[in-house]
């Protein structure tokens, strides 16, 4: 998607670090991160999201684009307040897109299993770490159970 995307130096990406670990940083893009956990935890609030937002120096962008794993519909106004260019997110209903369209927000529904499943190797890492004792197994059988025709 990246490719698609043209990202560049004068792009910022809001996102969190366990997507990016496993799945951005290889790629050695150009463009900027900014990481949800240096801004609390949890679901972003609206007054993380401003914070996010105030701590970008949107002068030095051209876009800002938005990725959140799962179903972050309930995001779209925040992104688009915040100023996103482009949400990357899952399990949309049409009506949020005509939402996003009337925000002047690109939407990019991508699927909850391709959104959300890429965490599961990031929590399996963490839990090992802190309970050695365990054996930490994640499922070779989980997969997305949606088919497109």
């Amino acid at each position: 998607m990246a490719e698609e995307f043209n990202l560049n130096e004068r792009d910022v990406v809001l996102t969190n670090e366990f997507i990016y670990t496993p799945f951005m940083k290889e790629l050695g893009l150009k463009c900027s991160f900014v990481f949800q956990e240096k801004f609390g935890a949890g679901e972003p609030s609206e007054a993380m999201i401003q914070t996010m937002y105030d701590a970008i120096p949107y002068d030095s962008y051209d876009r800002v684009i938005a990725v959140g794993g799962g179903a972050c519909a309930d995001a779209i106004p925040d992104a688009a307040g915040a100023g996103c260019d482009t949400f990357v997110t899952s399990d949309i209903r049409y009506n949020r897109f005509w939402d996003a369209s009337d925000l002047g927000l690109n939407l990019i529904d991508a699927g909850h299993f391709y959104t959300e499943n890429p965490v599961c190797a990031y929590l399996a890492e963490k839990i090992q770490v802190h309970f050695p004792e365990l054996t930490v197994q994640i499922s070779q059988n989980h997969r997305d159970c949606m088919k497109f025709f």
